[in-house]
């Protein structure tokens, strides 16, 4: 069973959250260690979190090139979105367990492990243990390797390219919509104590009308792939659903990391957990 307080660390990929997960964890004096390339390693760590796109040839590479630099009670810790733990354990040999974060890491209590049955027991519990004693975050679990996240984001991005495909609203009062409604209760409410808070009974009403008009699509609109293929690719390029200028970038990323801090101290301020019904 994995319980080291003080593990020893490895945090490889070249992404933004795999940088501010290293930030995060030499800001906490922890022992870790950098690398942004997948090659062998003659050091060996307890934890090895590697960070990729969401392919999955790409995930394995790094595992496989990383797993002998895998201490005896330790294992390898993989982001997990559209490919699922389980296509990622079929193709390796090294002990993965499911990890996301959302960025800035630095400043978001975020934090989703995702197992299957192939996972060696004790390793979930004590990362998750080690994650909210020595890492101060919020963490959750999920089984079945999937990310939880993952779906609810996708079903949300789904309906809303539903709505201003079908010319129901325009993209920015799909934004409108989201920011000033549900961006209003979800930090420290999240889904179900929102039902319970509202009362059920009417959630109960509601969707047994709505779910059949949602969107089923398994592709997105033809629009929004012309728009990717044409290099609109958000802000980096200074065009994507908005039009940008030169700077934007920077002082997104500037608000964002002010804006996660600020709304981390209202929902610790505010939360409250209650056993389940």
């Amino acid at each position: 069973m994995y319980n080291d307080e003080n593990p020893r660390l490895l945090v490889a990929g070249s992404s933004v959250i795999a940088r501010d997960f290293y930030d995060e964890l030499r800001q906490d004096q922890l022992d870790v260690e950098f690398v942004d390339a997948p090659l062998p390693l003659d050091s060996a760590y307890d934890l090895i979190f590697v960070f990729t796109e969401d392919e999955l040839m790409e995930k394995c590479l790094w595992v496989n090139k990383l797993e002998d630099a895998v201490s005896a009670k330790g294992f390898i810790c993989v982001n997990v979105d559209g490919v699922g733990l389980s296509e990622i354990q079929e193709k390796v040999n090294a002990e993965v367990v499911g990890v996301n974060f959302c960025y800035p890491v630095t400043a978001s209590p975020f934090m989703e492990i995702i197992e299957t049955e192939r996972n060696q027991a004790g390793h979930v519990e004590g990362l998750f243990n080690w994650a909210k004693q020595r890492l101060n975050k919020d963490p959750y679990i999920v089984k079945g390797g999937i990310s939880v996240r993952a779906y609810m984001l996708a079903a949300m991005a789904r309906e809303a390219f539903y709505l201003v495909d079908k010319g129901y609203a325009s993209v920015e009062s799909i934004d409108r919509a989201c920011r000033n409604d549900a961006g209003y209760y979800l930090p420290f409410t999240g889904n179900y104590l929102y039902m319970d808070l509202m009362g059920t009974v009417a959630y109960a009403l509601v969707m047994k009308d709505l779910n059949p008009e949602l969107s089923n699509s398994q592709d997105v609109p033809d629009w929004f792939e012309r728009m990717v293929q044409n290099g609109k690719i958000g802000m980096k390029s200074l065009s994507g659903l908005y039009k940008y200028k030169e700077g934007d970038l920077e002082k997104w990323e500037f608000i964002v990391r002010g804006f996660s801090k600020e709304i981390n101290t209202l929902i610790i301020k505010y939360k409250k957990e209650y056993a389940e019904g």
